[in-house]
């Protein structure tokens, strides 16, 4: 036990400290708000809410004048509330998303079914786990919708080609 409190207790798991934020449902979406996102997209959050006459932390909206805290138990009635779109955690990084946001005109965000391939795949040559014949098989199983699959040799240099070709040399492998 690192700090106890009674809304925030810190612990320390190894090496890293771990901080523990206990909140009222009422609050939970500001506090999920808070804790989310780049410093540089909490800042740019807190302006705007600056320029709205209100005050943006863990525990809502204050009213800068009349001083009450409005409370939101969902990040989506904060976002709502100074007038954007939700921003995903994924892209909360002040470069842009915020005024695509406020403009209402934030694209979707890739998902699995996007994917139509993958590029980087790691067979048992290296430090994966499907032997090279039995890659395609299993990188590319009917109905998930990929369309191709590469597998690509470590570069030289890397532990992972000395791994390759070192521990288990080839017949026939060219020197470089």
């Amino acid at each position: 036990m690192i700090d106890e409190g009674e809304r925030k207790t810190s612990v320390r798991l190894g090496a890293h400290r771990v901080d523990i934020r206990f909140t009222p449902p009422r609050q939970f979406g500001s506090m999920l708000l808070y804790l989310t996102g780049s410093k540089e997209f909490n800042i740019r959050l807190r302006e705007i809410a600056i320029a709205k006459g209100l005050r943006l932390n863990e525990y809502g909206l204050e009213d800068r004048k009349a001083g009450g805290l409005r409370e939101f138990p969902d990040e989506e009635s904060i976002f709502a509330f100074l007038g954007m779109d939700q921003v995903p955690p994924e892209i909360r990084e002040d470069r842009g998303e915020i005024a695509l946001a406020q403009a209402h005109r934030l694209p979707p965000l890739v998902t699995a079914d996007d994917i139509r391939g993958d590029l980087h795949v790691h067979t048992a040559d290296t430090d994966g786990n499907l032997t090279l014949p039995s890659w395609p098989r299993q990188a590319l199983p009917g109905g998930t919708g990929t369309c191709w699959s590469r597998t690509t040799p470590p570069p030289w240099g890397s532990p992972m080609a000395w791994t390759r070709n070192v521990l288990r040399p080839r017949v026939g492998r060219s020197s470089r």
